[in-house]
């Protein structure tokens, strides 16, 4: 339901982008790339319950081996679809696109039959029909998925809102800020594989009511974060220029140095969610799933987003000021969590029964 209609809108991308800048040419690939992008991302949402469901039940591993053996199939595909070979026509950008949502499909269908097929009771009986289950359940499902998956949504549109902000600069910009945006997406999972990790953790304590012994796992994951963003964070900066070069040629110079002032804020943004995620993962097993979704649209859409904006017309390095923006934005958000958490701790450590 709320993946349907954020399809169609990127179905409509191309006309949105047409009428940004007079240089449509090199925009439309971008457009190319969402059409063919845009039916994997019902089928992604698809993925998340079920793979919610199976490290719900401790089956991280089946989770994770199914991701990593996507990689290669989404590589062979976005090549052939791309470049075509023998019957196979050349597509490309929007057959890369369009090997997204193959590969959303082969994981889905083949997570969930593993999940079902071989036995790893209780998760076997996951793609079973239950209506009178389903209708007990619909109520907490909505009341907490429903904000969550706002949440989702209002996080992973932050860094396109900031594409259409830094578009009117032109395509050189452009392409420094997709280098920044797309190193930002591909360490943010590093966080967001720490806050599942502290959210499973503290999900079972909670569940076994061992309400006394939820402090530690979170001081673990902050700490756990803090180190892998700065050394991750580190390594990046330091082969900024190799990264930029490999991502969009040598012949983008202009390109290239833009992206190299903007790597380094667009790492400090990321600093800043990893030590984020572990305090997402927190509220998350507590459930504070509306105060999530409030922080995130304050923090990211109030604050993030306009000062982002005000920064790229300010800026010599337009996507560096929007990136400052979104960075202050994660922040603010960053600083609510901290304190949501302390608190949820303290009173649920209170008032915790003692055996």
């Amino acid at each position: 339901m709320i993946a349907t209609p954020l399809m169609v809108a990127l179905f409509g991308a191309a006309g949105v982008f047409a009428s940004m800048s007079a240089e449509y040419a090199r925009f439309g690939a971008a457009a190319a790339y969402l059409t063919g992008a845009a039916p994997g991302l019902p089928l992604w949402t698809i993925y998340v319950a079920i793979r919610c469901f199976g490290i719900a039940t401790g089956r991280v591993y089946v989770i994770t081996g199914v991701m990593v053996a996507a990689i290669p199939i989404y590589t062979a595909l976005a090549i052939v679809l791309t470049f075509g070979l023998g019957p196979i026509p050349k597509l490309g950008v929007f057959g890369s696109g369009l090997a997204y949502t193959l590969t959303a499909l082969i994981i889905v269908t083949v997570t969930a039959l593993i999940l079902k097929y071989i036995n790893l009771t209780p998760t076997s009986s996951i793609l079973i029909w239950r209506p009178k289950a389903v209708r007990s359940e619909r109520k907490e499902i909505l009341s907490l998925g429903i904000p969550f998956a706002f949440r989702i949504v209002l996080r992973e549109g932050v860094l396109p809102a900031t594409t259409l902000i830094v578009a009117v600069f032109g395509a050189d910009v452009i392409a420094a800020h997709a280098v920044a945006s797309r190193l930002g997406e591909i360490t943010s999972s590093i966080a967001f594989g720490i806050s599942s990790a502290v959210n499973a953790e503290i999900g079972y304590m909670l569940g076994s009511n061992e309400h006394r012994q939820t402090r530690l796992p979170v001081l673990v994951g902050v700490a756990l974060a803090l180190i892998v963003s700065i050394i991750v964070s580190a390594t990046v900066v330091v082969f900024s220029e190799s990264i930029a070069t490999l991502m969009l040629g040598n012949a983008n110079a202009i390109s290239i140095t833009m992206a190299l002032q903007v790597i380094p804020i667009a790492m400090l943004w990321f600093i800043v969610v990893a030590l984020q995620a572990p305090l997402s993962g927190t509220l998350s097993a507590f459930k504070a799933a509306k105060f999530q979704l409030w922080t995130a649209a304050a923090g990211s859409w109030m604050l993030g987003i306009p000062i982002a904006y005000g920064l790229s017309r300010l800026a010599s390095v337009p996507t560096a000021g929007a990136w400052i923006g979104l960075t202050l934005g994660e922040l603010s958000i960053t600083a609510l969590f901290f304190w949501k958490v302390y608190h949820l701790i303290s009173r649920h450590q209170l008032y915790a029964v003692t055996p």
